[in-house]
């Protein structure tokens, strides 16, 4: 089991694991279910690094032209660059892992369940050895970051309106940072992550730039970002698998006005990083994946054309927008015979 990231602590209690069984008991019911804790939970955070990432931080709000040189500062402090530090996986550290847990439990890998970044996981694995797979919103594997940029700006654009920009810095009580523009398009941005409940109750605040506290929020959780300053070590869980796989973008602009901006601006570090060509449209011997127009994460058109050339795929249609929803789970397992039909 993959819910993707990366840099989401998959055992913190925020991915509601015993929910997601409870919902879905024809998987515990014949399976048993593995999940991974991601490198980073563990691993000690240097001085250096910590400060790195403070300073990438700051300069975004409040200095974007100097944000690729403290990008790039980022990727070598905390060793992103020389592929010593371990925040996300590797191909190998993955496979190994895997089969580590496998062995020493006495376990058969049968199957797997990956939502968003988790298919790029699979391939991380040999997935043609595998009886069956589900993908959920699958990141578009292959897909270069200018190409995946470009979609997912115009789909941010496509489900909801721009909105109105915030002109003076807002102070929030209990926020240690008042509340900019920068982190209301940082919120929107997030927007495609919550569920479609959330959305339709406060979208309209976040995007019109009156709901401040609701903004910050959102912001704040798109960074990784506490304290002051400070970002989550899980950002740099994201940076070394993600630009390891999509290579950087050509471009930035020296300021962050638009959600094209903020969505470049993540991506700064990853000069320098080596690109790993991954393996497109990797799959199981039966292999269901479920996609929806809506999503604004991984776009539906990005990820047909990643599954173009295998023809064991069965595909889902969800009409959620939430990038973190399991609609559709259901109908794959049913297809797939582990799910009895209603």
């Amino acid at each position: 089991m993959d819910f993707g990231g990366p840099g989401e602590p998959i055992l913190s209690g925020t991915s509601n694991l015993g929910g997601f069984r409870n919902s879905f008991p024809e998987l515990a019911s014949q399976y048993n279910l593995l999940f991974l804790e991601e490198p980073w939970v563990t691993e000690n955070i240097k001085e250096s690094c910590g400060k790195s990432l403070a300073d990438f931080y700051r300069a975004l709000r409040s200095n974007p032209s100097q944000a690729p040189s403290r990008g790039r500062e980022l990727a070598d402090r905390c060793e992103i660059s020389s592929g010593q530090g371990r925040w996300g996986f590797t191909a190998v550290d993955y496979r190994v892992l895997v089969d580590a847990i496998s062995d020493g439990e006495g376990l058969e890998l049968k199957g797997f369940v990956g939502r968003s970044w988790g298919a790029v996981r699979l391939t991380y694995l040999s997935p043609s050895a595998l009886d069956w797979a589900v993908l959920v919103r699958p990141f578009p594997v292959g897909a270069d970051a200018q190409t995946l940029l470009s979609s997912r700006v115009d789909l941010v654009h496509d489900i909801g309106p721009s909105g109105s920009a915030i002109d003076a810095p807002q102070p929030i009580e209990g926020r240690s940072i008042p509340v900019t523009e920068f982190d209301r398009l940082s919120a929107a941005v997030e927007l495609s992550y919550v569920d479609d409940a959330y959305r339709t109750q406060h979208a309209a605040g976040v995007l019109a730039g009156t709901d401040y506290e609701r903004i910050g929020l959102l912001s704040d959780r798109l960074w990784g970002r506490y304290g002051e300053s400070s970002l989550s070590p899980g950002y740099l869980a994201r940076l070394q698998e993600i630009c390891a796989n999509v290579g950087p973008l050509s471009d930035f602009g020296p300021s962050i006005e638009s959600v094209r901006d903020v969505l470049a601006a993540s991506q700064l570090p990853c000069t320098g990083i080596t690109h790993r060509i991954p393996h497109v449209g990797a799959g199981a011997a039966r292999t269901c994946v479920i996609k929806s127009k809506l999503d604004a994460v991984t776009p539906a058109d990005l990820i047909e054309e990643s599954y173009a050339e295998n023809d064991n795929i069965w595909w889902v249609e969800s009409t959620q927008q939430s990038h973190g929803s399991f609609d559709g789970l259901s109908a794959c397992l049913r297809h797939l015979g582990i799910a009895a039909e209603s």
